[in-house]
Order: C-alpha cells, then sequence, then structure tokens
C-alpha cells in the first residue's frame, strides 16, 4: 500500500465519522416540552378566558395564553434552532405556570411532576376558586 492511499483512505474515514455525528443532532432543540391543561371551577365547569403563563420575567415567559370554551389551554413548546440558543436562556425557564381571570383566586401551579405523552406535557385538572370579597364594616 502507498503512503498516499493510507491518507485518502483515512479522510475519507473521517468524513464519513463526521456525516454520522452530523446526522445524528437535532436540527431543533425543544427546551420546554407543549403544556396541555384544563381549568374549572369549583362546580366543575369550564372556565373559559383563563390567562395562564409561565411564572418569571423573562421573554419566555410573558407569552400568555387563554382557556377556550372547553377549559383547554395550550402552551407551544419552547424550541431553537441552534444549541447556544438553549444553553443561554435554560437556566431562566420556568417550570410553574400562573392563573389568573378576574373574580377568581390566582393561582400557581408547579409542572415538575406533569404527565409526559409523546411530546406534550399534560397538566392535571386545574380547579379555580371564586375570591370572596367581603365589605369593610
Amino acid at each position: 500500500m502507498s503512503i498516499s492511499f493510507v491518507i485518502i483512505r483515512k479522510f475519507v474515514l473521517l468524513g464519513v465519522i463526521l456525516c454520522l455525528i452530523n446526522s445524528c443532532s437535532p436540527s431543533i432543540y425543544t427546551l420546554r416540552k407543549t403544556v396541555i391543561g384544563y381549568v374549572y371551577n369549583e362546580q366543575q365547569q369550564p372556565l373559559q378566558n383563563v390567562q395562564i403563563s409561565f411564572v418569571g420575567n423573562n421573554a419566555f415567559s410573558n407569552h400568555p395564553v387563554q382557556s377556550n370554551e372547553k377549559g383547554q389551554f395550550v402552551i407551544p413548546a419552547l424550541q431553537f434552532k441552534k444549541y447556544k440558543d438553549v444553553l443561554a436562556v435554560q437556566n431562566g425557564i420556568s417550570r410553574q405556570i400562573i392563573l389568573y381571570k378576574e373574580g377568581f383566586a390566582t393561582d400557581t401551579v408547579s409542572l415538575e411532576n406533569a404527565i409526559y405523552d409523546r411530546n406534550m406535557r399534560i397538566v392535571d385538572t386545574i380547579q379555580l376558586k371564586r375570591l370572596e370579597l367581603k365589605k369593610n364594616p
């Protein structure tokens, strides 16, 4: 075997290895999966127009969604195309959601123990209680 053949063979092998490594890396990095949940009142009736957002003051927490007529809400996944973006924000991402509706007690729910189904996070049913405001005597 000539030396040039050995060198070419090593470069081809190195090229194949690099192609395999690059093909295995994801094109999208998911930092937070889609969150799906339901909001009901104490009588088990769905609550519409409840504001739901992640706790925190970073740019990724300030995008509230609203529950629909069935009480369902869907918070889209938080995804990035570049891994360096994931590294830049991962420590500031909240795992708690806050629910607000006028006339009801504001509630905060942790997603640490939520159930996963495929690429979605399923939150247990959330029950908001009506605020009882008392008049001053």
